[in-house]
């Protein structure tokens, strides 16, 4: 067997077979209960260069230098790249602009305790926007599909974009709020549609495709921004 692969068995999956590679690089392989290690290896095999690809982009992905969140710098929301703004906490003479993210700080921080903290407020900031333009989103796609969710939560998966649970509850990664608004009503078009088709099937992609017809375009730039590792400056 792959010596970075792990196996991960479950007695809910069937008989699919799953990859995925971690950002460390280690294949994770999801199986069913009595899908044997030799099976697996021969599945592995013939997903080579699948893998490789895979591999490659995430060293990638590591080797990108983490943005550093201060005055004047840059981060994406909704599409487009918005100013970052620092003031001090109580500051009441500041106040929202198009374009541009305040993020209130508490004084006498050094340089180094101001660049965490900000890089939590955005975080901050970024969810509570992602919890109110979400709702906002799934509303106006639920109602016309005729496809209203149990339950919309804003979390923070490691590898997806979103997620319907077999009870309807639908999971929406909060950093979807950073990409232009068609990737987002994507995701949601493709979540709310796995309500009546708990599959990938062709039933499934027909009902996507009839709510979005460029949904194939959307799905290829989707992972196409998530290659980007998003826009900075």
């Amino acid at each position: 067997m792959n010596e970075s692969a792990i196996i991960l068995r479950s007695a809910r999956r069937k008989r699919t077979v799953a990859l995925h590679v971690q950002a460390d690089g280690t294949l994770c392989v999801q199986a069913p209960m009595k899908t044997s290690v030799a099976w697996i290896n021969r599945f592995i095999a013939s997903k080579a260069a699948w893998v490789a690809r895979r591999r490659a982009r995430a060293k990638e992905k590591a080797a990108r230098p983490v943005p550093v969140i201060e005055e004047g710098s840059c981060v994406p929301y909704q599409g487009h790249l918005w100013r970052i703004r620092l003031v001090e906490a109580g500051d009441a003479s500041t106040s929202d602009e198009d374009g541009v993210i305040l993020l209130s700080l508490p004084t006498g921080l050094s340089d180094e305790g101001r660049r965490v903290e900000a890089q939590t407020e955005l975080t901050l900031w970024y969810k509570r926007q992602a919890r109110r333009v979400f709702a906002e989103r799934v509303e106006h796609w639920a109602a016309p599909l005729g496809l209203r969710p149990a339950r919309l939560i804003v979390t923070a998966p490691l590898r997806q974009w979103g997620s319907c649970s077999a009870t309807n509850a639908i999971r929406l990664n909060w950093r979807l709020i950073m990409a232009a608004p068609e990737l987002l009503d994507y995701v949601i078009v493709h979540e709310l549609c796995h309500i009546p088709h708990k599959h990938h099937g062709r039933a499934f992609w027909r009902s996507v495709e009839a709510a979005m017809p460029d949904a194939k375009a959307l799905r290829r730039t989707l992972r196409e921004w998530e290659n980007s590792g998003h826009q900075h400056c």
